[in-house]
């Protein structure tokens, strides 16, 4: 599965300087004014803040478990993991934060299950009422399916 990497060129004191095309479309950087603000103002939670921080000031993370939480164009929360940060060639104290949005990949993971245990019932139910219901049922863990009708 391809991902698109987000990468958000951000100052010492988090500031947002600049991003990739991929960040610009996430967050909706242009229309959001959000080029010279501050990266925490976007953060879901103290969490998010926390991590900012140490990464800005520290210029440490923790590849494996350092995540962030923000609220973005649709007003949803999508949780970013941080796959690196790296200071950038002219040592002005910039810095690269390359991200990945689990939000895309956990949903898209949870559609392909779903999908196999449809697959799954539809070779296993003998009964076509029965498989109507189990899909109908699956279908409701990935949209709403109060008017989706199988049959």
């Amino acid at each position: 599965m391809y991902v698109d990497i987000i990468i958000l060129v951000v100052d010492k004191r988090a500031n947002l300087i600049d991003g990739n095309g991929t960040a610009f479309k996430f967050l909706d950087i242009e229309n959001k004014n959000l080029l010279d603000k501050n990266l925490k103002v976007l953060c879901a939670d103290d969490d998010s803040v926390a991590v900012i921080d140490k990464i800005v000031k520290q210029k440490e993370f923790n590849p494996k478990a350092d995540m962030i939480s923000l609220v973005l164009q649709d007003n949803n929360k999508h949780v970013l993991k941080i796959k690196s940060a790296e200071l950038t060639e002219n040592n002005n104290g910039n810095l690269l934060l390359f991200l990945t949005d689990l939000t895309e990949i956990n949903k898209t993971k949870q559609i392909t299950e779903t999908l196999f245990r449809i697959s799954r019932e539809a070779n296993l139910c003998r009964n076509l009422d029965v498989l109507y219901a189990k899909i109908h049922d699956n279908l409701k863990e990935i949209t709403n399916a109060t008017n989706f009708a199988v049959g």
